[in-house]
């Protein structure tokens, strides 16, 4: 029972971060400093697969959303 509380724990901290993360770079100055840092092709190409992943992972969500009345 422990490890299942310590695995529920530790997922919904990184998935916490993981929200911070994403409105952190959702604001115009990081946005801006990310891509005169990492370049505009590789800022864009990251941002695309980011983009794709968190499609990929909420499928589930709108699939079953487009099935509720």
């Amino acid at each position: 029972m422990k490890k299942k509380v310590k695995k529920l724990f530790t997922a919904a901290i990184l998935g916490g971060l993981g929200f911070l993360a994403v409105k952190l770079c959702q604001k115009d100055e990081v946005q801006d400093k990310l891509m005169s840092w990492m370049g505009e092709d590789l800022f864009l190409a990251v941002l695309s697969k980011v983009r794709l992943a968190g499609d990929v992972l909420a499928w589930p969500i709108h699939f079953v959303a487009a099935l509720l009345p």
